[in-house]
C-alpha cells in the first residue's frame, strides 16, 4: 500500500511539472484542439472549463449555421413550389380553350407523325391528360410521361411561348412527335415507339389503340 502511495504522489510531481510547461497553451476553436487541451491537461480543471464552454460555442455556431442553411432550402423549395403552382394554374387556365384534335393535327404535320397515334400515346400515357406534372414510379412527368433526360433532349416550344415544358400538354405533344421522328418513326412507327416503351405489349396497344380512333 505504501509503495503505491508513493507511485501516486511521483506521478502527482510529474502533473504538476506539466502544468507549468502547458498552462500557456493557446487554445483554438476546434474539436482537435479542444481533445488535446483535455488530454494534455486532465487535471487542470480551468482548462476543462475553458474546453467545455469553447466546445458550447463551437456547437453552438454550428447548430446556427446549419439551421440557417435549413432555412434557407425550405424557403428555395416553397419559392420553387409557388412558381411551379402558378404556371400550372396559367396551363391549366390555357387547357380549356385547348383543341386536343387540332394539337395532335399541328404537331403530326409539322414532323410526319400520324396525329392518330399521338393522340393514342397521349391516351395510353395519362388518358390524355392536358398539362400536368404527374409522374411516375420510374421517373417520367406530363402528359405525354418523358424522362427528363430525354425532355432535354427533344423537348419542343409546342405553344410558342419561348419555352419548352415537360409538364405543358402543347410542348409535350409537339415532343412527342419530334422525339418519334428522331427515332425513324416516318418510316417505322414501331422502331419508334420500342424507342418511347421497350414493350411490344405498350407498341400493339398504341397501335390497336390509333386504329380505332
Amino acid at each position: 500500500m505504501i509503495a503505491k502511495i508513493q507511485g501516486v504522489q511521483a506521478q502527482a510531481t510529474v502533473v504538476e511539472k506539466d502544468l507549468t510547461k502547458t498552462k500557456d497553451i493557446e487554445i483554438t476553436v476546434s474539436p482537435a484542439a479542444l481533445g488535446q487541451i483535455v488530454s494534455i491537461n486532465p487535471y487542470n480543471y480551468s482548462n476543462q472549463k475553458k474546453a467545455t464552454d469553447i466546445m458550447k460555442n463551437y456547437l453552438s455556431e454550428i447548430a446556427k449555421e446549419e439551421k440557417r442553411k435549413e432555412e434557407e432550402r425550405i424557403k428555395k423549395e416553397q419559392e420553387e413550389t409557388q412558381k411551379r403552382a402558378q404556371l400550372l394554374i396559367a396551363s391549366y387556365r390555357s387547357n380549356i380553350n385547348i383543341n386536343f384534335a387540332d394539337l395532335y393535327q399541328r404537331a403530326g404535320q409539322r414532323f410526319g407523325i400520324s396525329p392518330k397515334v399521338l393522340q393514342a400515346v397521349h391516351i395510353v400515357e395519362t388518358g390524355a391528360d392536358g398539362s400536368t406534372c404527374r409522374g411516375s414510379y420510374a421517373g417520367a412527368m406530363g402528359p405525354m410521361q418523358f424522362m427528363p433526360g430525354t425532355f432535354r433532349a427533344y423537348g419542343i416550344d409546342g405553344n410558342g411561348d419561348g419555352t419548352a415544358d415537360i409538364c405543358n400538354v402543347e410542348d409535350a405533344i409537339f415532343s412527342a412527335a419530334n422525339y418519334l421522328a428522331a427515332n425513324n418513326g416516318v418510316s417505322d412507327i414501331r422502331e419508334a415507339l420500342y424507342h418511347y416503351n421497350h414493350s411490344s405489349a405498350y407498341i400493339n396497344k398504341v397501335l390497336e389503340l390509333a386504329q380505332s380512333l
